[in-house]
C-alpha cells in the first residue's frame, strides 16, 4: 500500500512538470524579454538542436534549427537571442517576397516582415493553427494559395523552434 501511494505521489510530480504543449497562445502573452533562467535552460537543453551563429559586435547569437536547413519550407524561422539586453526574437529567414498572405483556418493574414514583432505574431498564429490542427495557406502573388508546409515533419520543427522561443520567453 505504501509503495502504490509512493508511486501516484512521485507520478503526479513528474507529470505537473511536463509543461502543456497543446496550449494555445494568445497575442497579448507576447514577450521578448528573456531571464538567466530561461538562457541557461536553452543553452544547456535545447542549444545542442540549433547551429549557432554568433555575430559579437552588435551583440547577438541567431539560432537555426539543424533539421529545418535541409526541409522545403517557404519562411524558416530562427531564434535571435540579444544578450546584451536580455531579450529574444524569432524571424523568418528566406524571404523572397515583400508580402505574404496567409490563410490560417477561416481568417487571413497579410504579413509583413519589416518588424520583430510581426515575425512574432504570425509565429505565434501559425503555431497556434498547428495546434488546432487547422490549415495553413500561403500566396505571395495574391493569386492563388497553396500549403505552407510541404510535409509533416517541416510542420514539426516549425512547431518546435516557436515553441523554444516560447520557453525563452518564459511564455511556456
Amino acid at each position: 500500500m505504501r509503495t502504490k501511494i509512493i508511486l501516484i505521489l512521485v507520478s503526479s510530480f513528474i507529470l505537473s512538470c511536463i509543461p502543456d504543449q497543446n496550449k494555445i497562445v494568445t497575442e497579448s502573452e507576447l514577450s521578448f524579454n528573456t531571464t538567466d533562467a530561461s538562457e541557461m535552460y536553452f543553452k544547456n537543453l535545447r542549444q545542442s538542436a540549433y547551429e549557432v551563429e554568433n555575430r559579437d559586435e552588435v551583440g547577438i547569437k541567431v539560432y537555426k534549427h539543424r533539421k529545418l536547413k535541409n526541409l522545403n519550407c517557404m519562411l524558416k524561422p530562427s531564434l535571435v537571442f540579444n544578450w546584451r539586453i536580455d531579450k529574444a526574437f524569432i524571424i523568418f529567414d528566406s524571404l523572397e517576397h515583400d508580402q505574404y498572405h496567409f490563410k490560417i483556418g477561416t481568417s487571413e493574414i497579410d504579413f509583413d516582415p519589416s518588424n520583430q514583432k510581426n515575425h512574432a505574431l504570425l509565429a505565434l498564429k501559425i503555431y497556434n493553427a498547428i495546434i488546432l490542427n487547422e490549415s495553413i495557406e500561403v500566396d505571395t502573388a495574391q493569386s492563388n494559395y497553396h500549403s505552407f508546409f510541404y510535409d509533416a515533419e517541416a510542420k514539426d520543427i516549425f512547431r518546435i523552434t516557436v515553441y523554444d522561443f516560447l520557453r525563452m520567453v518564459e511564455i511556456r
